[in-house]
C-alpha cells in the first residue's frame, strides 16, 4: 500500500446526493508526515442543484452562484484532479480520506479515483479522520472538524471552503498520528 494519503473535502449544496451537487473539491497530498501537494476547483454542480433553498446551503460556504457559473462539471476537475494525483506520484493503489468519509464518498462517483472504467488500481477509501478524532480526543461517536481542530491546537482558516477543509482534516490526521505513534491514522 502506497505511502501517500490524499484528503479530501467537498462543498456541496445540500447534504443529500440526490438533491445537492458538488461546488467546490479540495484536496491535499499528505507524504512522510507533511503536505506535499494541493489541488482547488470549483465545480459547476448543474442548474437543478441551485434552487432556493440549495443557495441557503451554498451560503454557508461563502461561494456565490456567480463563482460557480463559469466553474467546471464535475467530470472534467475529476480529470484535472486525476492528472494532478498522477503528478505526485502515489504508487497504486494509494489512500483517500476525508474528515466524513461517509459524507464525501456519497457524493463522488464510483469509479471517481481510477484513471478508467475498466481500472481497478486508483484510490481506496480509508478511515474516516472524524471518527479517529472523536475515539482518540472525545470519545464520541462524533466530533466537528473545528472542535477537533481547537483541542489539538489546530488553527482553521476558512472553514467551509474545501481546500482549508481538507488542509484542516490533513493536520488533524497528523496530529493524531504523532500522539499515537501512528495508531490513530487512517487505514
Amino acid at each position: 500500500m502506497s505511502d501517500t494519503l490524499f484528503v479530501i473535502d467537498l462543498e456541496t449544496t445540500g447534504v443529500v446526493p440526490a438533491t445537492a451537487g458538488i461546488i467546490e473539491i479540495g484536496c491535499v497530498a499528505v507524504q512522510s508526515g507533511a503536505i506535499v501537494g494541493e489541488f482547488s476547483s470549483l465545480v459547476w454542480p448543474g442548474r437543478e442543484f441551485l434552487g432556493p433553498k440549495n443557495r441557503e446551503v451554498l451560503a454557508v460556504s461563502g461561494i456565490t452562484v456567480e463563482e460557480v457559473l463559469d466553474a467546471w462539471p464535475l467530470r472534467e476537475v475529476r480529470y484535472e484532479l486525476r492528472r494532478w494525483v498522477d503528478g505526485i506520484g502515489a504508487a497504486v493503489p494509494y489512500r483517500v480520506t476525508s474528515y466524513n468519509v461517509a459524507f464525501d464518498a456519497a457524493f463522488l462517483p464510483e469509479p471517481f479515483w481510477t484513471r478508467n472504467r475498466d481500472d481497478a488500481g486508483g484510490g481506496v477509501w480509508s478511515e474516516c479522520v472524524m471518527k479517529c478524532a472523536a475515539r482518540d480526543l472525545a470519545g464520541k461517536s462524533r466530533l466537528s472538524l473545528a472542535n477537533a481542530c481547537a483541542i489539538l491546537g489546530i488553527e482553521q482558516e476558512d472553514a467551509h471552503r474545501a481546500l482549508p477543509d481538507a488542509r484542516a482534516a490533513a493536520a488533524v490526521w497528523l496530529a493524531l498520528e504523532g500522539r499515537n505513534g501512528g495508531r490513530s491514522a487512517p487505514r
